[in-house]
Protein backbone atom coordinates (compact mmCIF):
# COMPACT_ATOMS: atom_id res chain seq x y z
CA UNK A 1 0.00 0.00 0.00
CA UNK A 2 2.99 2.36 0.83
CA UNK A 3 4.36 1.66 -2.50
CA UNK A 4 1.15 2.25 -4.35
CA UNK A 5 1.13 5.90 -2.36
CA UNK A 6 4.88 6.50 -3.67
CA UNK A 7 3.66 5.76 -6.57
CA UNK A 8 0.90 8.04 -6.77
CA UNK A 9 2.99 11.02 -5.71
CA UNK A 10 5.65 10.07 -8.02
CA UNK A 11 3.30 10.36 -10.70
CA UNK A 12 1.61 13.54 -9.82
CA UNK A 13 5.21 14.87 -9.18
CA UNK A 14 6.15 14.06 -12.74
CA UNK A 15 3.01 15.74 -13.59
CA UNK A 16 3.51 18.77 -12.33
CA UNK A 17 7.01 18.92 -13.82
CA UNK A 18 5.99 18.13 -17.31
CA UNK A 19 3.10 20.99 -16.60
CA UNK A 20 6.12 23.56 -15.52
CA UNK A 21 8.23 22.29 -18.62
CA UNK A 22 4.98 22.87 -20.92
CA UNK A 23 4.59 26.11 -19.53
CA UNK A 24 7.95 27.49 -19.95
CA UNK A 25 8.04 26.42 -23.48
CA UNK A 26 4.92 27.65 -24.37
CA UNK A 27 5.73 30.71 -22.33
CA UNK A 28 9.44 31.06 -24.90
CA UNK A 29 7.07 29.61 -27.91
CA UNK A 30 4.74 32.83 -27.53
CA UNK A 31 7.51 35.05 -27.09
CA UNK A 32 9.01 33.62 -30.29
CA UNK A 33 5.78 34.33 -32.11
CA UNK A 34 5.36 37.31 -30.79
CA UNK A 35 8.42 38.71 -31.73
CA UNK A 36 8.29 37.22 -35.41
CA UNK A 37 4.99 38.98 -35.85
CA UNK A 38 6.72 42.24 -34.58
CA UNK A 39 9.48 41.70 -37.56
CA UNK A 40 7.00 40.93 -40.04
CA UNK A 41 4.86 43.82 -39.18
CA UNK A 42 8.51 46.30 -39.35
CA UNK A 43 9.38 44.70 -42.84
CA UNK A 44 5.78 45.09 -44.48
CA UNK A 45 6.17 48.85 -43.04
CA UNK A 46 9.38 49.54 -43.94
CA UNK A 47 8.46 48.39 -47.46
CA UNK A 48 5.83 50.47 -47.85
CA UNK A 49 7.66 53.62 -46.56
CA UNK A 50 10.68 52.77 -49.01
CA UNK A 51 7.78 52.42 -52.23
CA UNK A 52 7.10 55.97 -51.39
CA UNK A 53 10.76 57.44 -51.56
CA UNK A 54 11.61 58.51 -54.86
CA UNK A 55 13.59 55.77 -56.95
CA UNK A 56 17.29 57.82 -57.43
CA UNK A 57 17.32 56.99 -53.43
CA UNK A 58 16.11 53.73 -52.89
CA UNK A 59 17.83 52.46 -56.42
CA UNK A 60 21.58 52.22 -56.83
CA UNK A 61 22.47 52.30 -60.83
CA UNK A 62 24.96 48.90 -61.13
CA UNK A 63 24.69 49.01 -64.79
CA UNK A 64 28.13 49.56 -66.72
CA UNK A 65 26.46 52.06 -69.22
CA UNK A 66 24.57 53.82 -66.46
CA UNK A 67 21.22 52.80 -68.30
CA UNK A 68 18.43 54.70 -65.63
CA UNK A 69 20.44 57.39 -64.64
CA UNK A 70 20.50 60.50 -65.83
CA UNK A 71 22.89 62.87 -66.38
CA UNK A 72 23.89 67.04 -64.96
CA UNK A 73 21.92 67.98 -67.81
CA UNK A 74 18.81 66.62 -67.86
CA UNK A 75 18.91 67.11 -64.31
CA UNK A 76 19.33 71.01 -64.51
CA UNK A 77 16.49 70.54 -67.91
CA UNK A 78 14.02 69.15 -65.69
CA UNK A 79 14.43 71.57 -62.80
CA UNK A 80 14.23 74.56 -64.69
CA UNK A 81 11.50 73.27 -66.52
CA UNK A 82 8.01 75.47 -66.80
CA UNK A 83 6.29 73.91 -69.08
CA UNK A 84 3.71 70.75 -68.61
CA UNK A 85 4.94 67.79 -70.63
CA UNK A 86 3.79 64.71 -71.45
CA UNK A 87 5.79 60.99 -71.93
CA UNK A 88 2.89 58.84 -73.88
CA UNK A 89 4.77 55.34 -73.56
CA UNK A 90 3.39 53.15 -76.72
CA UNK A 91 3.45 49.71 -75.05
CA UNK A 92 1.36 46.47 -75.23
CA UNK A 93 0.57 45.73 -71.48
CA UNK A 94 3.61 42.80 -70.37
CA UNK A 95 5.71 43.81 -73.23
CA UNK A 96 7.53 46.56 -71.66
CA UNK A 97 11.09 47.57 -71.24
CA UNK A 98 12.65 47.60 -68.05
CA UNK A 99 15.62 50.47 -69.49
CA UNK A 100 12.69 52.68 -70.68
CA UNK A 101 10.74 52.16 -67.62
CA UNK A 102 12.71 52.86 -65.23
CA UNK A 103 14.08 55.95 -67.09
CA UNK A 104 11.13 57.41 -67.84
CA UNK A 105 10.41 56.97 -63.87
CA UNK A 106 13.35 59.03 -63.64
CA UNK A 107 12.13 62.38 -65.47
CA UNK A 108 8.85 61.73 -63.60
CA UNK A 109 10.37 62.47 -60.52
CA UNK A 110 13.08 65.07 -61.25
CA UNK A 111 10.23 68.19 -62.43
CA UNK A 112 6.35 67.89 -61.42
CA UNK A 113 6.14 69.06 -64.87
CA UNK A 114 6.31 65.68 -66.71
CA UNK A 115 3.48 63.13 -66.04
CA UNK A 116 4.28 59.91 -68.08
CA UNK A 117 1.37 58.07 -69.16
CA UNK A 118 1.18 54.30 -70.71
CA UNK A 119 -1.02 53.78 -73.77
CA UNK A 120 -1.57 50.09 -74.43
CA UNK A 121 -2.19 50.04 -78.04
CA UNK A 122 -4.40 46.71 -78.26
CA UNK A 123 -6.35 49.17 -76.10
CA UNK A 124 -6.29 52.29 -77.75
CA UNK A 125 -5.67 51.51 -81.37
CA UNK A 126 -6.13 55.02 -82.81
CA UNK A 127 -3.95 56.87 -80.14
CA UNK A 128 -0.94 57.21 -81.99
CA UNK A 129 -2.74 58.60 -84.75
CA UNK A 130 -3.19 62.05 -83.40
CA UNK A 131 -0.02 62.78 -83.66
CA UNK A 132 1.96 61.05 -86.62
CA UNK A 133 0.54 58.85 -89.67
CA UNK A 134 3.09 56.57 -89.32
CA UNK A 135 3.37 52.46 -88.03
CA UNK A 136 4.38 53.70 -83.99
CA UNK A 137 6.99 51.00 -82.98
CA UNK A 138 6.17 49.07 -79.01
CA UNK A 139 7.80 50.68 -76.34
CA UNK A 140 8.31 54.17 -78.18
CA UNK A 141 7.47 57.48 -76.35
CA UNK A 142 5.28 60.44 -77.78
CA UNK A 143 6.29 63.76 -75.95
CA UNK A 144 3.51 66.03 -76.22
CA UNK A 145 3.68 69.80 -74.94
CA UNK A 146 0.62 72.17 -76.02
CA UNK A 147 0.29 72.01 -79.86
CA UNK A 148 3.93 70.26 -80.23
CA UNK A 149 4.87 66.53 -80.54
CA UNK A 150 7.85 64.66 -81.17
CA UNK A 151 7.82 60.72 -81.22
CA UNK A 152 10.41 58.92 -80.03
CA UNK A 153 11.01 55.70 -81.90
CA UNK A 154 12.46 52.55 -79.71
CA UNK A 155 14.88 51.70 -81.81
CA UNK A 156 16.11 54.98 -81.56
CA UNK A 157 17.41 55.09 -78.56
CA UNK A 158 19.25 51.95 -78.87
CA UNK A 159 22.90 52.25 -80.46
CA UNK A 160 23.68 49.53 -83.14
CA UNK A 161 26.99 48.43 -85.18
CA UNK A 162 27.58 45.74 -87.63
CA UNK A 163 29.36 42.97 -86.63
CA UNK A 164 31.49 42.09 -90.12
CA UNK A 165 32.07 38.62 -88.79
CA UNK A 166 28.40 37.55 -88.52
CA UNK A 167 27.42 40.59 -90.74
CA UNK A 168 24.55 41.16 -88.25
CA UNK A 169 23.70 44.33 -86.24
CA UNK A 170 24.70 44.23 -82.31
CA UNK A 171 23.43 46.54 -80.12
CA UNK A 172 26.40 48.72 -78.79
CA UNK A 173 24.27 51.20 -76.33
CA UNK A 174 21.36 52.82 -74.88
CA UNK A 175 20.63 56.84 -75.79
CA UNK A 176 17.24 57.03 -74.14
CA UNK A 177 18.08 60.21 -71.97
CA UNK A 178 19.57 61.54 -75.12
CA UNK A 179 16.49 60.79 -77.30
CA UNK A 180 14.18 62.01 -74.37
CA UNK A 181 16.15 64.95 -73.17
CA UNK A 182 15.65 66.29 -77.04
CA UNK A 183 12.20 65.82 -77.78
CA UNK A 184 11.78 67.55 -74.21
CA UNK A 185 13.55 70.24 -75.18
CA UNK A 186 11.79 70.51 -78.52
CA UNK A 187 8.32 69.85 -77.80
CA UNK A 188 9.26 72.94 -75.21
CA UNK A 189 11.04 75.48 -77.15
CA UNK A 190 9.21 78.23 -79.15
CA UNK A 191 11.99 78.78 -81.78
CA UNK A 192 14.24 76.18 -83.55
CA UNK A 193 17.55 76.93 -85.00
CA UNK A 194 17.76 75.73 -88.74
CA UNK A 195 20.60 74.89 -90.51
CA UNK A 196 20.61 75.46 -94.42
CA UNK A 197 22.45 73.10 -96.43
CA UNK A 198 23.94 74.57 -99.61
CA UNK A 199 22.74 72.42 -102.74
CA UNK A 200 23.39 73.28 -106.56
CA UNK A 201 26.87 72.03 -106.68
CA UNK A 202 26.84 68.32 -106.87
CA UNK A 203 27.32 68.55 -102.68
CA UNK A 204 28.22 65.35 -100.97
CA UNK A 205 24.97 64.33 -99.25
CA UNK A 206 24.70 64.35 -95.43
CA UNK A 207 24.91 61.08 -94.27
CA UNK A 208 21.73 59.28 -91.74
CA UNK A 209 24.37 59.60 -88.53
CA UNK A 210 25.04 63.04 -89.54
CA UNK A 211 21.37 64.09 -89.87
CA UNK A 212 20.55 62.31 -87.05
CA UNK A 213 22.89 64.27 -84.65
CA UNK A 214 21.89 67.48 -85.84
CA UNK A 215 18.24 66.86 -85.33
CA UNK A 216 19.00 65.20 -82.14
CA UNK A 217 20.53 68.69 -81.09
CA UNK A 218 16.94 69.76 -82.21
CA UNK A 219 18.41 71.72 -85.34
CA UNK A 220 16.13 72.22 -88.59
CA UNK A 221 17.81 71.04 -91.47
CA UNK A 222 16.33 73.15 -94.91
CA UNK A 223 18.32 73.04 -98.22
CA UNK A 224 19.12 76.41 -100.01
CA UNK A 225 19.72 77.14 -103.51
CA UNK A 226 21.37 80.71 -104.02
CA UNK A 227 20.97 80.66 -107.40
CA UNK A 228 17.03 80.54 -107.29
CA UNK A 229 16.91 82.54 -103.99
CA UNK A 230 18.00 86.51 -103.43
CA UNK A 231 19.68 85.81 -100.25
CA UNK A 232 20.49 83.81 -97.11
CA UNK A 233 17.50 83.32 -95.37
CA UNK A 234 17.34 85.22 -91.91
CA UNK A 235 16.28 82.52 -89.98
CA UNK A 236 19.23 80.70 -90.67
CA UNK A 237 21.49 79.96 -87.65
CA UNK A 238 24.49 78.41 -89.88
CA UNK A 239 25.23 77.65 -93.28
CA UNK A 240 26.53 74.54 -94.60
CA UNK A 241 28.53 73.84 -97.61
CA UNK A 242 29.40 70.26 -97.57
CA UNK A 243 32.55 69.19 -100.27
CA UNK A 244 31.29 71.12 -103.42
CA UNK A 245 32.43 69.94 -106.33
CA UNK A 246 31.33 72.34 -108.68
CA UNK A 247 32.85 76.23 -107.95
CA UNK A 248 30.08 78.49 -106.66
CA UNK A 249 29.20 81.77 -108.99
CA UNK A 250 30.37 85.55 -108.15
CA UNK A 251 26.66 86.01 -107.47
CA UNK A 252 26.52 83.60 -104.85
CA UNK A 253 29.79 83.96 -103.46
CA UNK A 254 29.00 87.66 -103.11
CA UNK A 255 25.10 86.56 -100.99
CA UNK A 256 27.32 84.28 -98.92
CA UNK A 257 29.87 87.17 -98.05
CA UNK A 258 26.87 89.60 -97.54
CA UNK A 259 25.53 86.84 -95.04
CA UNK A 260 28.67 86.48 -93.09
CA UNK A 261 29.26 90.30 -92.69
CA UNK A 262 25.86 90.45 -91.37
CA UNK A 263 26.88 88.07 -88.63
CA UNK A 264 26.06 84.70 -90.08
CA UNK A 265 27.91 81.50 -89.20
Amino acid sequence: MKKGKMNIKKAISDYKERRARNKKVLKHGSYSIGITAVIIAIVVVFNLVIQEVPSKYREIDLSSQKLYSIGDQTEKMLKDLDKDVELYYIVQDGAESSDIEKLLEKYEEGSEHIKVEKKDPAVYPTFTSQYTSDNVTNNSIIAVCGDKNKVIDYYSMYETSINYQTYSQEVTGFDGEGQITSAIHYVTSEDMPVLYTLEGHDEVSMSETMKDTIQKANIDIQSLNLLSSETVPEDAACLFLFSPVADLTEEETQKILDYLENGGK
